[in-house]
């Protein structure tokens, strides 16, 4: 099957995203890169792959887009490790690939940074380390592999993201942890 153009790619990520910048066309390498080593060359043919993003910054997006990952289908996850990084895991295989590029940057009086980024091969741009991934089966794709209710709000916990003390079963911020936001009364 033969594989969509890079141009066209980059235009969906933008359009998906809002704006061009140096993380889109980043980005938009990256997913090809992988979705090319996973023979994946019809972008939205890919039912094996989980992208783990370590940014929440534009390179995400980009990767969503081109790959067709979302986090609603459990296909995209997010690391908060603040690098413009992704590792591609191929659920039946368990073959994993990590992805981030080379210090490679045009200059500021660089106009046209896609024309700069296009002339550069992948083998220069993209450094590719093969991983094991550690992923637990609860967070595969598909549909809950539990659900419980907090004996305090009486909200849904799912995937076993609850905590049980003293016997109790609560969602994260009825159970006292810390968690990112706070009721107002």
């Amino acid at each position: 099957m033969e594989r969509r153009d890079f141009r066209e790619d980059l235009r969906d990520a933008v359009a998906f995203h809002g704006h061009l910048c140096g993380g889109q066309i980043i980005g938009t390498r990256i997913a090809r890169y992988a979705l090319d080593y996973f023979g994946a060359y019809d972008s939205d043919e890919k039912p094996d792959l989980i992208a783990f993003v370590e940014a929440d910054r534009c390179l995400a997006d980009a990767i969503a887009s081109v790959a067709h990952l979302s986090l609603g289908k459990r296909r995209l996850k997010w690391m908060d490790y603040g690098k413009m990084a992704a590792t591609f895991y191929n659920v039946k295989t368990g073959e994993g690939i990590r992805l981030h590029t080379a210090d490679i940057r045009p200059s500021d009086d660089v106009a046209d940074k896609i024309t700069f980024y296009e002339a550069i091969s992948d083998d220069d741009l993209i450094i590719a380390q093969k991983v094991k991934v550690h992923i637990d089966a609860r967070d595969l794709p598909g549909k809950p592999s539990t659900t419980v209710r907090c004996v305090s709000c009486g909200e849904k916990v799912h995937d076993g993201r609850e905590i049980t003390r003293d016997g109790q079963v609560y969602c994260k911020a009825c159970s006292g942890d810390e968690v990112y936001y706070s009721l107002i009364d």
